[in-house]
């Protein structure tokens, strides 16, 4: 198979919010105790790229983008190691992606190389909500990178929801998406 899915930073917000050891802060389950945003992204009392914290004014709709136990795609979430499941989850999701890439190859002589950067939210019942593309780096992988992320929504397997406190939140994601053309 001439693609494999490379991603820059990790493989969806993962990276960047590894999950507590006991002598760390554990993700706060109230808005006003919120942890400070990773690199890059907006501060907690600002609204996401292209949505609200909570659209209904309800707390009970606010967006997190880290929670005590943390989304997990298809049969991964029956693991009960939170670092295994991370595992499972990245591997199983970009098993999907390049099952599925339809892009050029060789690459067309306008992409650089860079990622396109897709964003979604995990809803408290697993599904797929609030697809978008925030990072297009042309030569057409932004198109399909978000053909590749309403793929997953519609036919991948679905999704544990993320939990604070034992109660399923809406978490989102950002995942970075580069044909590797090797």
């Amino acid at each position: 198979m001439p693609y494999l899915i490379s991603l820059l930073l990790g493989l969806l917000t993962w990276n960047c919010t590894a999950q507590p050891t006991p002598q760390q802060h554990t993700a706060p389950s109230t808005p006003s105790d919120t942890l400070p945003p990773p690199p890059g992204m907006p501060p907690p009392d600002r609204p996401l790229a292209g949505m609200s914290r909570s659209e209904t004014g309800d707390p009970a709709d606010q967006v997190y983008r880290v929670v005590e136990e943390m989304p997990a795609y298809g049969s991964c979430h029956t693991l009960s190691d939170q670092g295994e499941r991370r595992a499972c989850s990245e591997t199983a999701v970009v098993a999907f992606l390049a099952q599925h890439i339809d892009y050029p190859y060789p690459a067309p002589a306008d992409y650089d190389g860079t990622a396109a950067v897709v964003q979604f939210i995990v809803e408290k019942d697993g599904s797929l909500s609030n697809l978008s593309l925030i990072r297009d780096p042309g030569a057409g992988l932004g198109a399909e990178a978000l053909r590749l992320l309403q793929l997953l929504a519609s036919e991948g397997e679905a999704w544990a929801p993320g939990k604070q406190n034992g109660q399923p939140q809406r978490v989102q994601f950002i995942l970075p998406i580069r044909p590797s053309l090797d």
